[in-house]
């Protein structure tokens, strides 16, 4: 099943850069669509929020029953106060993606490809002020460990860990002239 999600989402990444401007204010039904752009032929579930409790160790995630209520918040709060990126120095920058980020990665809206998709926003705020795609290199290998922690740190609305992570992703990644 890993491969056949890896397969779509490389075809599947050229849908949000189709159909969001520099200027789009996302949204968490635009959420929903990537997710469903992307999962959709494999899950009958996917663009829809979860309807199990998950977590992972030392990461509890909110209970289902709360996850719309959640996004609903976090697009009205957190997307709408941090998209579009557009004219967004890398201090800034660094700022709007580490609060989103962390935050779509603590509530934890899908059954599967959460931080896959919060890589996609990423992607799409960093296409906004101007950056081709984002090496996220710096959240794997000996990075993992401090990006796990970063997001652990979201839970206390301390983003600065996450701040240092993409200050390390924009860093590996090259801002179009």
């Amino acid at each position: 099943m890993e491969l056949a999600e890896q397969a779509l989402l490389l075809d599947a990444q050229r849908f949000p850069v189709r159909h969001f401007s520099a200027a789009h204010q996302l949204t968490e039904s635009d959420i929903r669509t990537i997710h469903r752009a992307w999962l959709g032929s494999i899950y009958a579930w996917a663009g829809t929020y979860r309807n199990v409790n998950m977590s992972k160790p030392g990461l509890p995630f909110p209970p289902a029953r709360l996850v719309p209520r959640l996004m609903n918040e976090f697009s009205s709060s957190t997307l709408q106060t941090f998209t579009p990126c557009r004219k967004f120095e890398d201090a800034e920058l660094c700022t709007a993606l580490a609060t989103v980020h962390t935050e779509f990665i603590l509530i934890h809206p899908f059954r599967e490809g959460n931080g896959r998709i919060a890589r996609w926003v990423s992607n799409l705020m960093g296409a906004q002020a101007g950056y081709s795609p984002l090496n996220f290199s710096a959240m794997q290998g000996r990075g993992r460990r401090a990006y796990f922690a970063a997001v652990r740190s979201g839970l206390g609305r301390d983003y600065q860990p996450m701040e240092r992570v993409f200050t390390a992703v924009l860093g590996a990644s090259r801002k179009r002239a």
